[in-house]
């Protein structure tokens, strides 16, 4: 006669299903809210980036009226590169792209390094770990995860979506960090957070 199958609910002997290996990793939707909660965190700076880094409308009016008029001789995609105001315009727009990145990339950086999560992964209950040790990301793994970005990026965002495919699910910059995205209960959550502030002397 065959052994009735074991099951197993936290707290519980006996009884339910053990929690499948992958379920311990956040998801791709999961991680995407928590990246949605991170933008909207940073969209009151967003002026102030503007501010200090403001994107050329006067060239792009300029142009504008350039190529409305139809000045000059050369097929209006030419003209358009050859016009001053176009340079103008794409070098304040790149400007202030990569000003947003770099806002992105320090505010991204100071959180995992103090807390191994931003403030939506902390909402959400998740936190970033090495992915052989469980311990959290060295400075390197920091570095190595923030360039990862740019990949997962640059290839039509395919690094991201990778996540909803990958065993571990992890994203290409996961893989290049060598780092997995861990789904935490708030207590296990709220005591790692206590006890890095207390490190660094918060309560002192």
């Amino acid at each position: 006669m065959t052994d009735a199958p074991s099951f197993t609910l936290p707290g519980i002997t006996g009884f339910g299903r053990k929690k499948p290996e992958r379920d311990k990793y956040a998801g791709f939707n999961r991680r995407m809210l928590a990246a949605t909660i991170d933008s909207a965190l940073l969209v009151p700076v967003m002026p102030l980036i503007n501010r200090q880094v403001p994107i050329d409308l006067d060239a792009l009016r300029a142009l504008q009226h350039d190529l409305a008029s139809g000045a000059g001789t050369q097929a209006p995609q030419m003209q358009m590169l050859a016009d001053p105001a176009f340079s103008a315009f794409v070098t304040s727009f790149m400007d202030n792209f990569l000003a947003q990145i770099a806002l992105l990339c320090v505010f991204s950086a100071v959180c995992w390094h103090f807390w191994s999560a931003t403030p939506g992964k902390i909402v959400l209950g998740m936190k970033i770990a090495d992915a052989e040790t469980g311990q959290p990301m060295s400075d390197r793994q920091i570095i190595l995860r923030l360039l990862g970005y740019a990949i997962s990026g640059a290839c039509l965002f395919m690094g991201f979506f990778w996540i909803g495919f990958d065993r571990r699910r992890q994203g290409w910059h996961d893989k290049t960090a060598g780092t997995v995205v861990l789904v935490v209960p708030w207590r296990t959550m709220f005591k790692s957070l206590v006890a890095r502030l207390r490190d660094y002397g918060v309560f002192e």
